[in-house]
C-alpha cells in the first residue's frame, strides 16, 4: 500500500516509475535520455527498465535487444 508520505519521497528523490498504459514511449524516453547523458556505451535495457520504473523483463517484453531500441529511436 502506497500512502501519500512514500509518493512524496518518491517524487522528491526524483522518481519516475511507470504507471499503467503504454510502456514503449516510457522506454524509448529513457532510451533517449541515457543516449544523451552517456552516449551508446551508456545503454542497458536493465538501465533503462530501471529508471523507467519496471523490470528488465518488462522492458524486454517491448524491445527484444538495445538493437531493437536503437531502431526505434531511429524511427522517431
Amino acid at each position: 500500500m502506497t500512502t501519500e508520505k512514500t509518493t512524496e519521497k518518491a517524487r522528491a528523490k526524483g522518481s519516475t516509475r511507470y504507471h499503467h498504459g503504454n510502456l514503449r514511449p516510457t522506454l524509448l524516453s529513457v532510451a533517449r535520455a541515457l543516449l544523451e547523458e552517456g552516449g551508446p556505451e551508456a545503454l542497458s535495457l536493465r538501465e533503462i527498465g530501471r529508471r523507467a520504473g519496471v523490470s528488465a523483463p518488462a522492458a524486454y517484453h517491448y524491445f527484444s535487444s538495445l538493437d531493437a531500441i536503437a531502431a526505434a529511436l531511429a524511427e522517431q
